[in-house]
């Protein structure tokens, strides 16, 4: 039996096609033949006739697409409290201000934590310091010292002081009594206090700072009020101390200090806490005070300018009247002697100012014009005219 069966026309370059599918396409690299990526600090991938670069930790590509750039991770400013900061690949480090540590300086160091107050002082941590509050008796940064309150010699009348924490001790000699060895027993009954000594006949010799007959009385120095612009005066044993409020400092609070912002008059505050640095003229811890005027010297010589001003106006006035006066006087003769016949000269053609007319006539042109150049001559040599004179000649 036979089958009948369909025939397919097949093109020559459908079979063309298929035959080259067929065959087995020749692996080309193309990161190994153009080599366009940065091989130091990336890679190259190649990716079906074409390449990828990409860029290690820490870099990246540039606008082409091909370098790789370090990342510079400083541009963030990672490092806090004034660091300091130190760009590496793929990383960055700080450098710390003083008083910070960790990997950003973002921890302030406990300046207390190794407890470096003595003696019972209780400490207060800052940026790179601390301070140290010191109980009764102690004193210095870290209250390491004992003070002595044997210092200011406490013990009166020859006693010997002996320091204590805090306080301190008098063992009294020749007689002498009381916690300062102040009070002394005289044989006649009579008691000096305060370190006065026994007398006779008579009252207790006082030291300085105490009287009455028995030296009882301590004098005080606050009551003249010394302490200045509100300070608190505090009495001491032949002395005073003034407790100054804020803004002023002085053995009796006298000087006003400056704080950047009280300066007048253009005065300037250096360094804080001194008074004020005034501009010429200006005096007081503030720079309050004004000029009160003019010194002796300078209304001396603004005097000597004023009469110097004046005497050589004077002068220059007296110079013009006398060279006024010369001219008129030279001009008179010129005008007597230069006169014209404002007839005859207009019926010959000559112009003449009718000012140089006169009382008298000459005969001719010529003697007229021989008047002229002699009043003429006359007003060259008095030089009247400022040689204005000089640009013309008459002849004659």
């Amino acid at each position: 039996m036979a089958v009948k069966g369909l025939c397919l026309q097949t093109s020559y370059n459908q079979r063309e096609n298929r035959e080259n599918s067929s065959r087995a396409r020749p692996y080309v690299d193309e990161c190994v033949n153009s080599s366009p990526c940065d091989s130091a600090n990336g890679m190259c991938e190649n990716s079906g006739g074409s390449y990828v670069c990409s860029c290690n930790s820490g870099y990246e590509l540039d606008g082409d697409g091909s370098a790789c750039n370090d990342i510079d991770e400083c541009a963030s400013a990672p490092c806090l409290h004034g660091g300091r900061c130190a760009d590496e690949v793929n990383s960055y480090t700080c450098t710390c201000a003083d008083g910070y540590t960790g990997t950003r300086c973002e921890t302030d160091i406990d300046e207390c934590a190794l407890e470096p107050c003595m003696h019972g002082g209780t400490c207060t941590d800052g940026v790179n310091s601390y301070t140290c509050a010191c109980v009764l008796g102690y004193t210095g940064s870290s209250c390491e010292t004992d003070i002595d309150e044997c210092a200011s010699n406490p013990c009166m009348n020859g006693g010997s002081c002996a320091d204590e924490v805090n306080y301190f001790t008098c063992a009294c000699v020749n007689g002498s009594i009381g916690t300062l060895c102040g009070t002394t027993e005289c044989g006649d009954g009579t008691v000096c206090h305060n370190g006065g000594s026994c007398t006779n006949p008579g009252p207790c010799d006082c030291v300085t700072g105490f009287n009455g007959t028995m030296c009882e009385t301590d004098i005080d120095y606050c009551s003249t009020t010394p302490c200045m612009n509100g300070g608190i005066c505090i009495d001491e044993v032949n002395n005073f101390t003034c407790n100054c409020a804020a803004g002023y400092k002085g053995d009796t609070c006298q000087t006003v200090l400056c704080d950047l912002s009280n300066c007048q008059n253009g005065g300037t505050c250096t360094p804080f806490g001194q008074p004020c640095n005034c501009p010429p003229g200006f005096t007081g811890d503030l720079c309050e005070n004004a000029p009160q005027g003019l010194s002796n010297g300078a209304i001396i010589v603004l005097a000597l300018g004023i009469f110097g001003f004046v005497l050589v106006f004077l002068s220059l006035v007296c110079f013009v009247f006398v060279q006024g006066f010369r001219r008129n006087q030279a001009m008179k003769p010129m005008l007597a002697e230069a006169q014209y016949d404002y007839s005859i000269c207009r019926n010959r053609g000559v112009y003449v100012n009718e000012s140089l007319k006169g009382s008298r006539d000459y005969e001719s042109i010529q003697e007229r014009r021989y008047a002229v150049g002699q009043a003429l001559d006359r007003l060259r040599e008095t030089n009247a005219l400022n040689n204005s004179v000089d640009q013309f000649l008459v002849h004659y």
